[in-house]
């Protein structure tokens, strides 16, 4: 059995009425699509993920709407790298605080594991 030249009636239509949080929610609907492309993210990332949609959105606490790529746009950053991401773990930051902490901790990193004359350098600025 083929389905060659069908087309679905619903195909690039909206079905409100399957969506999980209901038609009359479609900022829950949009809550929802990014919980799940973020819990995607840290599977691929093979971290672990602890969160349930209400505790997710309950840690961002309306401030949705402010997330994005700039640097003072809000990011959901983990406190501890080595632990989940967690209600306890997480903290809504701004994309600027969260570079300037990753950042840091690569160069300790860095300085941490190198050869004397780069820890002699660093300790002198």
């Amino acid at each position: 059995m083929t389905f060659k030249n069908y087309t679905s009636p619903w195909k690039g239509k909206k079905r409100p009425d399957l969506w999980k949080h209901g038609a009359d929610k479609p900022e829950l609907h949009y809550a929802n699509t990014i919980y799940l492309r973020q819990k995607a993210q840290a599977a691929y990332r093979k971290e672990p993920w602890k969160f349930t949609f209400e505790e997710w959105y309950a840690v961002w606490n309306g401030q949705l709407s402010l997330r994005g790529r700039k640097p003072d746009s809000l990011v959901m950053a983990r406190k501890d790298w080595g632990k989940p991401w967690s209600t306890t773990n997480v903290e809504i930051i701004s994309r600027r605080e969260q570079l300037t902490k990753k950042n840091n901790t690569q160069r300790n990193k860095f300085i941490n594991t190198s050869k004397g004359y780069v820890k002699k350098y660093y300790n002198k600025i």
